[in-house]
C-alpha cells in the first residue's frame, strides 16, 4: 500500500520535473527569439 502511493508520487514528481524543465526551455527560447529580434532592429 504504502509502497504503490511512494510510487505515485514520485512518478508526479518526475512529471512536475518534466513540465518544468519544458516552460524553462520554452522561456529560454523565447528570450533568445526576442533577444535575435531586438539586436537585428538596433542594427537595421
Amino acid at each position: 500500500m504504502v509502497h504503490s502511493l511512494n510510487l505515485r508520487g514520485s512518478q508526479q514528481a518526475a512529471q512536475r520535473n518534466i513540465l518544468e524543465r519544458a516552460m524553462k526551455q520554452q522561456a529560454g527560447g523565447i528570450t533568445a527569439f526576442l533577444a535575435r529580434r531586438t539586436s537585428e532592429q538596433s542594427s537595421a
